[in-house]
């Protein structure tokens, strides 16, 4: 019986969604952070179950062939990114792997999943950073980063290639001004006053909007001033927000934002439509893949119900529902949250698609057994859940009320395929299943799959 502690050598056989790599050790499943597929190496258990363990990686013994240099100096460290030192072409094929063992294993079927559709640009891509900040108290000084792997301890960025170089420059100067300024800590702890700072940036406008989330209700002249600097420092910055987030939870943003310079949202052009997106609202954080995953789901629709109805749950600001409508009779949108209601709502009126477009704000449990009492029914609907997938009630209403086809988007593999097994066994069928590498360098992997109503 191996025990915590023990040290083994193990041979990486596959990956798991999660990004660990994959061992068996006298039949015990084995999972390692920071290797990939061919790695021989050697590691010490941290956790043993009765039919799993963890290990971490002490050395690799022999690198794997897909094993490579990594291009960020602190990779193995920062817990922004996991697959740094796996060759892309790899990464690609593990994400496809991943998809078909979430299939087989959860779905207990084997379908047909494309390749992965590479991101054009891995470098400066992703638009949204969400960055927490610490003290060091031994060098008196500010640290803004990610957190380091496995831990709550930040890595101080001074550069990080998958985002915009703006944002790099800002958070140097940040770092600065809250020491000039004074701005540490709350009397209370030693906690940062300021907890995070969000970076949400737009490609098509190249201008950028700064929300420093602190923990209190008020706002200190130094910390509106740290905020007027940033504009002033910044041309490019459009805006300049202060988030108040006193919840012990790991919830980045809390409930309440105050504008304090200029804009409190950034613009973004995407397919020929202009999206307001607010820093609470969810947008997609690589916007050149969304276009991609946009195209795929207009040709879905124009091939299969042109000019048909289309129910988009979870809508977000409108990505989907905007650059659809040009081909569809309407589109109706459920979205729950206020913020990306509200940026919706501006986007339906600045692109003038009153005419095409509508809105409901609401839970998706709640709206979509509304829509059936009304006996409404849609040629499509459209899914983009959160991470945590669809309840079974939105399934269960879905089901009825498209139809022809069912769109579902994801960001998980694994509620993905366990909520498409509870849409098959209600007379449905898969069409397609492609994935996007959304999130370059890590295990994330974006999917959309077109399902077909047969019965």
């Amino acid at each position: 019986m191996i025990k915590v502690g023990e040290m083994i050598e193990v041979n990486i056989d596959r990956m798991a969604f999660g990004g660990e790599g994959v061992a068996r050790y006298h039949g015990l499943v084995i999972f390692v952070p920071d290797t990939v597929t061919g790695d021989f190496i050697l590691c010490q258990l941290v956790t043993v179950k009765k039919d799993y363990a963890r290990a971490q990686l002490v050395k690799v013994t022999t690198p794997s062939q897909h094993r490579i240099k990594p291009p960020c100096n602190v990779s193995s460290l920062c817990g922004g990114c996991q697959w740094q030192f796996i060759d892309y072409e790899y990464q690609l094929q593990t994400k496809q792997s991943v998809i078909i063992d979430s299939f087989q294993r959860i779905a207990k079927i084997n379908p047909v999943i494309n390749p992965v559709i590479p991101n054009p640009n891995r470098e400066q891509s992703r638009v949204k950073v969400q960055y927490s900040v610490q003290i060091d108290k031994i060098e008196n000084n500010i640290l803004i980063g990610y957190f380091q792997k496995g831990t709550h301890n930040v890595i101080n960025l001074e550069y990080c290639s998958v985002q915009p170089n703006i944002i790099n420059k800002i958070t140097e100067f940040i770092r600065k001004q809250i020491i000039q300024l004074n701005i540490l800590s709350i009397n209370i702890t030693d906690q940062c006053l300021i907890r995070h700072v969000v970076y949400r940036y737009s490609v098509t406008q190249n201008n950028i909007i700064v929300v420093l989330v602190i923990h209190s209700n008020k706002i200190s002249d130094a910390l509106r001033q740290l905020c007027i600097n940033i504009s002033s420092e910044f041309p490019h910055v459009d805006g300049v927000l202060v988030n108040h987030n006193l919840s012990k939870s790991s919830s980045i943003l809390g409930n309440m934002t105050t504008k304090i310079v200029e804009k409190s949202f950034i613009i973004e052009n995407i397919g020929g439509y202009e999206f307001q997106i607010s820093a609470e609202s969810f947008f997609q954080v690589n916007p050149i893949v969304a276009q991609l995953m946009l195209s795929e789901v207009y040709q879905h629709i124009e091939e299969n119900i042109f000019n048909g109805s289309v129910l988009d749950v979870y809508s977000g600001v409108g990505l989907f529902a905007l650059y659809v409508s040009q081909i569809t009779s309407r589109v109706v949108c459920v979205e729950e949250s206020k913020s990306a209601v509200n940026d919706l709502r501006n986007n339906i009126q600045n692109n003038s698609l009153e005419n095409k477009i509508q809105w409901i704000q609401g839970n998706a449990d709640h709206i979509l057994p509304l829509l059936l009492r009304d006996k409404e029914s849609f040629d499509l609907v459209i899914l983009d859940p959160p991470r945590q997938g669809c309840s079974i009630d939105v399934i269960k209403s879905t089901v009825r009320l498209a139809k022809s086809f069912i769109l579902y988007i994801s960001c998980n593999p694994t509620t993905l395929a366990r909520d498409v097994k509870i849409i098959l066994e209600h007379g449905f069928s898969i069409q397609s299943i492609q994935p996007y590498d959304m999130f370059s360098y890590t295990y994330h992997i974006e999917t959309i799959v077109l399902i077909k109503k047969i019965s």
